[in-house]
């Protein structure tokens, strides 16, 4: 009896110790919960009244197919695709198939609203309006109806549709293109005008009306601080240099302006030095458009003319002329082309809200004023800002 109460007290002692063993172990950092491997999946159609089927499929050849409302625990983790089942006289959520990334501990919902398909209507309306302008009509449940003109489609399955318009030689596509509707019972107009893509002049490209993103991204190298993105809107088509205008170019327009009486000089002397300011003479204006000691141009009081430096490369940008000596190329060129002019509004020039310049527009490289090219890839402007 006596030996049998040792060894309780023996097993007592050892348990005890092994319990302040472990929580010490605990109070050291010893180890922690495992990180969840598993989460949760649910699917939520609606509305309820309906008999709505889905088939779900994920990781490890999971896959369910069922009908409402369902929630599946302790999912493997990875990607769950649902697609949600036809049913008559319903439109599926749109897209019907959808996919998503289940994470560790997480949850993830696919949650479709069926609507009722009623009778609804697609107007196509188009400029140029005939043969030669061609479209394709995508919509719901594989539904495709290529066109071309103005079109007026009726009694259609409800749901969203989309738009694209197709090439056109010698034209610019419509500025939205594809375009996406959505119509239930009533009607939808798509509504396209396609630009003529004129022809241009040596070193020029055409760039038709529309909206278009001035600036750089963020993340761009070499951007300045002024140069953030924004819509920008462009009311007339314009011609726009290939390259930035060269000093050559410039002090070639900036003489003929000068011989027509387009702009004056200015000579200020302070302290022995002289300072040529060249004024604008058009539409009652007498803003500054550049002092030339901010340019490589000199002005040659003997030869009444502005010319470059001995030595200096003519071919180069031509630089230290604001937004206002710019704007004042632009209509140079377009007065001596015979071009529509002035580009801006007189007097003053001052820069317009939405830009409406001639038809035959350069444009001298960085200027004081806003991003000038419409960017398309993510790298620096090679024409600078103008």
């Amino acid at each position: 009896m006596l030996q049998q109460r040792h060894l309780f007290l023996a097993c007592a002692a050892l348990a005890a110790a092994l319990a302040f063993g472990s929580g010490c172990g605990e109070d050291d950092g010893g180890s922690t919960a495992a990180p969840p491997t598993s989460g949760t999946v649910v699917v939520t159609p609606g509305p309820t009244t309906l008999d709505i089927s889905w088939t779900l499929r994920g990781p490890g050849g999971f896959d369910e197919s069922g009908s409402g409302a369902r929630t599946f625990a302790s999912q493997s983790l990875g990607n769950y695709t649902l697609t949600w089942a036809p049913v008559a006289g319903w439109v599926r959520p749109s897209p019907s198939t959808v996919t998503q990334k289940l994470e560790a501990g997480g949850r993830v919902e696919f949650t479709g609203q069926y609507r009722e398909n009623l009778p609804s209507t697609i107007v196509i309306d188009v400029e140029p309006d005939d043969a030669g302008t061609t479209w394709v009509l995508n919509g719901p449940d594989g539904y495709r109806h290529p066109g071309s003109g103005d079109q007026t489609l009726e009694g259609l399955d409800s749901g969203v549709y989309t738009l694209t318009w197709g090439e056109r030689g010698g034209y610019w596509l419509p500025v939205a293109n594809p375009q996406t509707s959505e119509v239930f019972g009533g009607s939808a107009t798509f509504t396209g005008a396609y630009r003529q893509d004129l022809p241009a002049p040596a070193g020029f490209r055409f760039v038709p009306d529309g909206v278009f993103t001035m600036g750089s991204p963020e993340d761009e190298w070499g951007r300045l601080t002024d140069e953030t993105e924004h819509q920008v809107l462009l009311t007339g088509g314009i011609f726009v240099a290939r390259s930035e205008v060269t000093r050559s170019a410039y002090v070639t327009q900036l003489n003929w302006a000068y011989r027509q009486g387009h702009c004056g000089i200015e000579v200020v002397v302070d302290d022995d030095v002289v300072v040529y300011h060249v004024r604008d003479n058009l539409d009652g204006s007498s803003t500054e458009l550049l002092t030339l000691s901010a340019t490589s141009l000199i002005f040659v009081a003997d030869a009444d003319s502005f010319q470059l430096p001995p030595g200096d490369v003519a071919n180069y940008p031509i630089g230290g002329v604001n937004w206002y000596g710019a704007a004042a190329y632009c209509d140079w060129r377009n007065l001596r082309e015979g071009s529509r002019a002035p580009t801006t509004t007189p007097p003053g020039r001052s820069p317009p809200a939405a830009i409406s310049p001639p038809r035959a527009t350069a444009c001298p490289p960085r200027p004081s004023g806003s991003t000038c090219a419409a960017r398309a890839p993510p790298r620096p402007s090679p024409t600078g800002r103008c």
